[in-house]
């Protein structure tokens, strides 16, 4: 009697996560009320967290997980986890889109922390 018991609650609690898991969640896709940065210039001025959407090309890697990015109005220190890394290979010429947050330490340079980066 107990391992019937045991199969059934082991098929509910199996039953039940992939119930879970399967379920989609609808998301907005409509206009923000958070204006996105678009530029370099503009991001560097910005303040700390603001959202930030950039275009142009990563022209370096400094160190682990850290470029430089430029776009026309200049160039910025940009972090990129590697889980946000695209798999497709970027040169210093490929044009990137990345999307993230305007990072400010006291006494440093504003940083883009990166949540995503598209190649196109």
């Amino acid at each position: 009697m107990k391992k019937s018991s045991a199969r059934l609650l082991a098929f509910a609690v199996v039953f039940a996560g992939a119930t879970l898991t399967t379920t989609a969640f609808a998301q907005y896709t409509g206009p923000s009320h958070k204006p996105s940065i678009q530029t370099v210039a503009s991001a560097a001025k910005s303040a700390d967290d603001t959202h930030v959407v950039l275009v142009g090309v990563i022209i370096a890697k400094l160190r682990d997980e850290h470029y430089t990015f430029q776009d026309g109005s200049g160039k910025i220190e940009i972090e990129i986890d590697d889980k946000h890394f695209p798999t497709t290979p970027i040169s210093e010429t490929t044009q990137v889109r990345i999307y993230g947050k305007v990072d400010k330490h006291f006494g440093k340079d504003a940083t883009i922390d990166v949540k995503k980066v598209e190649p196109f």
